[in-house]
């Protein structure tokens, strides 16, 4: 399961790698009608935002090494995503499956990028209603403006 590992020599590598993926995803877990690299809000920054074909928020935390940060960022992103994913590289995500019930009792997935550039998820994330839906929106918006200003008809 984890015999091939790609290697990043910096976050914002593994974030493009997770962007590509998104948006050449085909899966119905992954295909999405929009992703942006990065989204501000008052209590953060989160690395991937993305609009499924459900109309669902996915968002993504993506880190080289410090899982616990990025465990604690996507579940301060449940205030406005339906779903939240920590994304990390292949050989941190074979070391912290043990702790997989932390990941379970934050509601969070973990994902990392495969072989074949595709995203890979050992931690299914739990879907959730946003306490926050005016920023869920904020993000909506965000995402359709981004589908329309590249032109995108999906």
């Amino acid at each position: 399961m984890f015999t091939d590992s790609l290697e990043y020599r910096y976050e914002s590598d593994l974030q493009s790698a997770l962007v590509e993926a998104l948006d050449r995803a085909n899966s119905p877990t992954w295909k999405c009608v929009s992703v942006l690299d990065e989204f501000n809000y008052v209590r953060g920054k989160t690395d991937v935002v993305a609009l499924n074909m459900d109309g669902h928020v996915l968002a993504f935390e993506a880190k080289l090494s410090r899982w616990k940060i990025a465990l604690h960022q996507a579940y301060r992103n449940t205030c406005f995503a339906h779903y939240s994913f920590v994304v990390v590289p292949k050989g941190v995500a074979k070391r912290i499956f043990d702790y997989q019930h932390y990941f379970a009792m934050h509601s969070v997935g973990l994902c990392y990028i495969n072989s074949r550039n595709e995203l890979e998820c050992l931690i299914e994330a739990t879907y959730g209603v946003p306490i926050q839906p005016r920023l869920t929106q904020k993000v909506v918006s965000l995402l359709l403006e981004e589908t329309i200003g590249n032109g995108s008809t999906t």
